[in-house]
């Protein structure tokens, strides 16, 4: 996460902001639902099982632009959010404090527990306008990533519905680039990403994006700074992103398109382009891919292919990212299912920094998994095994096992 931090503090003190949440929505728990399947229903965080429908006005945010990766609720609001995810590792392959090798997807956790992610934020709506603010910690995603444990900025924007098919959004968001990583990390069946979408994809910058919806098809331009900084903006290069898709499935085919648990009464099926272009202080990106969703009964299967060309440019200001021009590629395959409360899930992916080099930045991870969902959602339980495996270079013993519970309100 590249967000400038707010306070350098641990996440255990907005433990009991996320307790005086969960008591607070315990009533509306408790509320009778309606009696009809998952996939006719609008997109909520809080989705219960097929027999059950979530409150009846769609989620402003989240529903209309997947830029957020909070839980959003209905209604004028203020609404008080908060998530929080812990992951224990049951059992690391290399836990040598001196020869633990890095490696891409790899932590490197040692037998223990710790806070993947913590949030608290406010939403609501007023009139035509739509608006998220989240702060929050998480860890990093690999080794490689660089170490943070402060309090940041997560979300800050504002939604525009100008016309009944455009959206606009302002502020700190979801770059709209690769499908799982549009995936809010509330609904990830495995717990976390593959690869490629932690390397190859920009992830949350501050910008604007405008989205054009017209029956099965959807189109998202966004210019954003590019640099990593919620607080300005520090060369004269921006980035550009664009992603085209198109759907069909029903009325929930956009939301059932961007989520795996649950059932579709009939075949949902989702595809986009993308691609972004990114001038840095010393560094020029350029990449793109395209990803699918498809889901039909119990069965989802996500689809995915990235590539990015990365480029030294003005290399008297700034240290750039690569010495030479370097392209990058990734793919990733997963298929689940749901089973009552039950989804476990299997995804394969592979990832290469380098296509000139055959070392080990040549990586792929194999996880397999089972997730555990309260009848509402809003606790998750699940288990799983990560196998590394790595395509060149040296082989590292880095397989892990881990257990997650997550709560979402």
């Amino acid at each position: 996460m590249n967000d400038i931090a707010w306070v350098d503090k641990a996440p255990a003190p907005m433990l009991p902001f996320l307790v005086a949440i969960a008591a607070a929505q315990e009533p509306a728990a408790q509320e009778p639902a309606a009696q009809e399947p998952p996939a006719q229903e609008p997109p909520s965080d809080a989705e219960p099982p097929s027999e059950e429908k979530p409150p009846a006005q769609e989620p402003p945010a989240r529903a209309r632009g997947e830029s957020v990766d909070t839980p959003v609720h209905p209604g004028p609001g203020p609404h008080l959010t908060g998530y929080l995810q812990l992951w224990a590792t049951a059992w690391d392959m290399d836990e040598d404090p001196q020869e633990d090798s890095a490696s891409y997807g790899d932590p490197e956790d040692d037998v223990g527990f710790k806070f993947r992610r913590v949030r608290i934020g406010l939403n609501g709506t007023q009139n035509a306008i739509d608006y998220v603010v989240t702060i929050g910690t998480e860890t990093r995603y690999d080794a490689l990533e660089d170490a943070s444990e402060s309090v940041a900025l997560e979300d800050a924007l504002v939604v525009v519905h100008p016309h009944e098919s455009t959206v606009i959004t302002i502020g700190l968001q979801k770059v709209p680039v690769g499908r799982e990583q549009l995936v809010s990390s509330t609904r990830l069946v495995l717990a976390e990403r593959a690869v490629l979408s932690a390397w190859l994809v920009p992830g949350h910058d501050v910008g604007v994006m405008g989205k054009w919806e017209m029956g099965g098809a959807r189109v998202r331009l966004g210019v954003y700074n590019g640099n990593g900084s919620i607080l300005g903006d520090d060369n004269l290069g921006m980035l550009f992103a664009a992603r085209v898709e198109l759907a069909s499935g029903g009325d929930s085919k956009w939301p059932d398109t961007y989520r795996t648990w649950g059932r579709v009464e009939e075949t949902t099926f989702g595809i986009a382009l993308d691609g972004y272009d990114n001038m840095d202080l010393a560094t020029h990106d350029f990449g793109g891919g395209i990803d699918a969703m498809i889901r039909t009964g119990m069965l989802a299967v996500l689809l995915e292919a990235r590539t990015e060309r990365l480029a030294p440019s003005d290399t008297s200001v700034d240290v750039p990212d690569v010495p030479a021009t370097t392209t990058r590629v990734g793919a990733l395959a997963q298929v689940g299912a749901t089973f009552g409360q039950w989804e476990p899930a299997v995804r394969g992916s592979w990832f290469d920094d380098a296509t000139a080099l055959e070392d080990n930045g040549d990586t792929a991870e194999v996880t397999a998994g089972v997730t555990l969902h309260s009848r509402t959602d809003v606790l998750r339980l699940g288990a799983g095994y990560v196998a590394r495996l790595e395509l060149a270079g040296a082989p590292l013993a880095n397989d892990t096992a881990r257990l997650w519970l997550q709560l979402a309100l």
